[in-house]
This record gives C-alpha cells, structure tokens and sequence, in this order.
C-alpha cells in the first residue's frame, strides 16, 4: 500500500479473475464496485483487466 502514495501513480489495474467472478458470486461482486469505489476515492482511475461482455463493462 505504501507503494500506492510513494510513487506517482494515476491507474490502478485490477485483476480480471475479480471481474470473472463477479457474475457468480455476490461477495465478489460487492468486493469489486467496493474496490472500484476506493480507487476513485484516492483520485486513481481503476483499469479493469479481462472485459469481454457488455454485462462485464456494466459491472
């Protein structure tokens, strides 16, 4: 974490196998829009790895 504030970062890539399982899995869907909401939250623009659906870039 401390990487995150020492280093002039501006995205934050998070890992496809979140978003893959999403679409099953509620906690995983709730991990995801909460993990997105706390990128943003610290001005980082979140990059999701893996989309291949319109129901994946929804999510």
């Amino acid at each position: 974490m401390g990487r995150l504030f020492n280093n002039n970062f501006t995205n934050i890539k998070i890992d496809k196998s979140l978003l893959w399982d999403a679409d099953k899995d509620p906690n995983s869907r709730e991990l995801l829009a909460s993990l997105t909401e706390m990128i943003e939250k610290m001005r980082f623009v979140p990059l999701q790895e893996g989309v291949e659906t319109k129901e994946q870039l929804t999510l």
